[in-house]
């Protein structure tokens, strides 16, 4: 009991030295300490304020993408396309710059401006979101079909359907994969593309389509 005491008695001296020591440190360099409170409380508000930057910009990003889309949709496409070009350069950091690349892609095929479309989904797919990877690249190489670029057509295809097999546009690059061949003249390569739809979409829209097509229909 005694020398639980006196271990109680010493620590109990050591941090009333401890505390004692502090204090008068504080009261010696009252100003270093002042300083040292006032940096932290500005590093705080600092932080939190290009926290609330940052997320209040995320927000403006997607509403400006909710304006052009209306543009887009009511006809003004013009304006749309220059809300989503100032979105991609104004909020290059956000995720609605991916998504604006995307929408200013299929605002440019509704156009007919092809190859422009397909740069648009090109810049997409150079942000590295992979929710945006298989759209951004099926649309290209669709793209590139519509604009008469079969040999690109068919490698971005490929690419797709080697990556997403399973993604629900696979049937749709398929189909673009086999028209792009035909064009090129590649004869055995776009029937077996066709074939490999019939057997890999059975009892579908696009099974019936490429049986039409190897049957010359």
């Amino acid at each position: 009991m005694g020398k639980q005491w006196a271990k109680q008695q010493i620590k109990r001296n050591e941090l009333q030295e401890f505390v004692e020591t502090a204090i008068d440190w504080v009261a010696a360099h009252r100003d270093k300490v002042l300083f040292g409170v006032v940096a932290f409380v500005l590093a705080v508000s600092l932080a939190g304020f290009a926290y609330f930057r940052r997320e209040k910009s995320k927000f403006e990003a997607w509403d400006r993408l909710s304006i052009a889309q209306a543009y887009a949709f009511t006809g003004r496409v013009d304006d749309s396309l220059k809300q989503l070009a100032e979105i991609e350069k104004d909020y290059s950091s956000s995720d609605a710059s991916g998504f604006a690349a995307v929408f200013e892609g299929d605002v440019l095929y509704r156009k007919g401006s092809y190859k422009e479309a397909a740069a648009s989904y090109a810049k997409a797919l150079a942000q590295g979101d992979r929710r945006l990877e298989p759209l951004a690249l099926a649309d290209i190489g669709m793209a590139q079909e519509a604009a008469g670029l079969y040999a690109e057509a068919k490698e971005t295809s490929r690419r797709f359907l080697d990556s997403f097999p399973d993604h629900f546009m696979a049937p749709q690059v398929h189909a673009c994969l086999a028209r792009s061949l035909g064009y090129l003249k590649l004869t055995d390569e776009a029937r077996a593309a066709y074939q490999k739809m019939t057997l890999q979409y059975p009892d579908t829209f696009w099974a019936t389509w490429a049986q039409a097509r190897l049957q010359g229909k």
